[in-house]
């Protein structure tokens, strides 16, 4: 099979649409089954909702879609398969459903507590349109100083994006769509970071990273973190390919990370550092304690 470079794809799709938007005139019904059968349509990862939310806890978040809609599975049959890709993602470790019906499964690791407190620990949710998202939360060192502030682990985050790509490369994840036969595929990501949590005196930001790996060469001075609503780099992180490995995959998200965040000097090099650092440990999502949270 004739495997063709992604600015000839893109010629070759903007082809396709003028020749089915001058069908439908004539052929609706035709038409629009032959461009969800051909073209990416980037719906799925639309449903991600703001990547920079603010909360009792810092939140990373990583979505992962085919980068089209895919044929709906039976309900029954889509309950069953994203459960299995839970039990994938969650391992041997204990974790609880929070909400499971045919439009989502929301599951919770850790067991169900006596007093439920939103958004203090880690989160999968699974959508029927092959849409999986994660809300894992950081481990955050305060910071001491006269200005509240956290330090944040690069290495925990990279490790969760490493634990995120295996589950979108695993059999489970396909399981739970059906992929079209014709449609180019590719995976649709979006990362994004909380900039914030909200203490009794106000916000409370990340102020700076740790890695084993060398940061870029210098680092913001009293300048907040940012993260855009639909994350880091969202339009670069279309269409990434199955072949892609996690330093390609996620090298545009990191780096829109590090410059919203104040960051600058090497940061190409600060970024290849990072995600070819081998991964934390994180095969046990049990929940969470950040040393900081808001109160």
């Amino acid at each position: 099979m004739l495997s063709l470079k992604v600015p000839e794809m893109a010629v070759l799709e903007s082809g396709l649409r003028k020749a089915l938007a001058g069908a439908a005139r004539f052929l609706p019904q035709l038409t629009r089954r032959a461009e969800a059968a051909l073209i990416a349509d980037h719906q799925p990862i639309t449903g991600t909702g703001s990547l920079n939310g603010h909360g009792a806890a810092f939140w990373l978040k990583v979505a992962v879609a085919p980068n089209h809609s895919p044929e709906a599975l039976d309900p029954v049959e889509f309950v069953d398969r994203a459960d299995e890709l839970a039990r994938r993602f969650f391992a041997d470790e204990p974790f609880y459903v929070e909400y499971s019906g045919s439009a989502e499964l929301r599951l919770v690791a850790g067991t169900p507590p006596e007093l439920s407190r939103p958004g203090t620990t880690h989160m999968l949710r699974i959508f029927p349109n092959g849409l999986v998202m994660l809300q894992w939360v950081l481990q955050a060192t305060p910071i001491p100083c006269s200005e509240p502030g956290v330090e944040l682990s690069l290495d925990e985050i990279v490790a969760v994006l490493h634990r995120m790509y295996e589950l979108a490369h695993s059999p489970q994840f396909a399981g739970t769509h059906r992929r079209r036969r014709l449609v180019r595929h590719r995976l649709d990501w979006r990362v994004g970071l909380s900039s914030s949590i909200t203490g009794e005196r106000g916000p409370i930001f990340w102020r700076s990273l740790t890695s084993s790996a060398r940061l870029p060469d210098r680092a913001k001075h009293r300048q907040n973190p940012h993260c855009p609503f639909d994350g880091y780099a969202a339009g670069a992180m279309n269409d990434r390919k199955l072949t892609d490995s996690v330093g390609l995959t996620f090298k545009p998200a990191l780096q829109a990370l590090f410059i919203s965040s104040g960051y600058s000097g090497k940061i190409t090099e600060a970024v290849a550092g990072a995600l070819e650092t081998p991964a934390l440990d994180t095969s046990s999502p049990g929940t969470a304690k950040p040393e900081i949270t808001a109160d």
